[in-house]
């Protein structure tokens, strides 16, 4: 009787098994339909790339991103700080991030990560 709980958690291992390359592969095409509008179908394919890998930084973006067209500023932010967590110099979160404070009027923090973000990448584009 006691061997069950063990069994069950065997046969869960494989579901519980973190997969980057599907997690990728999802957020590329996340992205893909991002860029044609379709912020809904792009958060769901976020949502599943960061059930099977929630160690990819990516996913949090992308949902981030889809959540700022979805009015959903609290969520976003909290998203982008996941994946910061997880990329803590990644310059385009941090840009990200810093336009999403600007928009809620968030002025000191938006310098924060805009001067993050050029510490991090002195590129023109950033500048």
């Amino acid at each position: 009787m006691r061997l069950f709980p063990v069994v069950l958690l065997a046969t869960m291992l494989p579901a519980l098994a973190d997969d980057p390359a599907g997690a990728a592969r999802l957020v590329q095409e996340g992205m893909e339909v991002y860029n044609r509008g379709d912020y809904d179908r792009a958060r769901s394919l976020a949502d599943e790339a960061i059930r099977l890998d929630p160690r990819c930084a990516q996913a949090y973006d992308l949902r981030a991103s889809a959540r700022v067209f979805d009015g959903e500023l609290l969520a976003a932010l909290a998203d982008y700080g996941s994946a910061l967590e997880i990329l803590p110099d990644d310059p385009m979160i941090l840009v990200r991030r810093s336009h999403l404070y600007l928009v809620m009027d968030r002025y000191r923090l938006a310098l924060e990560d805009a001067e993050h973000a050029l510490r991090v990448n002195p590129h023109p584009m950033f500048r």
